[in-house]
């Protein structure tokens, strides 16, 4: 639990998601979606701030 909390501070900070895996000691990028998904009940892509200029697709 300490680590996916870890994560999510570093994703909601504007962390890119392969540097949050990383550093929070997840195997890969899957392995944290795994988790994600499990204790969340969604992925890391929804909780990471998109910038200004992005567009979201309709």
């Amino acid at each position: 639990m300490i680590r996916f909390i870890r994560a999510l501070r570093m994703l909601r900070s504007g962390t890119a998601i392969a540097q949050v895996a990383a550093d929070c000691g997840f195997y890969d990028q899957a392995h944290m979606n795994r988790d994600f998904r499990v204790r969340g009940d969604t992925t890391p892509g929804r909780l990471r701030p998109r910038h200004a200029g992005a567009q979201q697709a309709s």
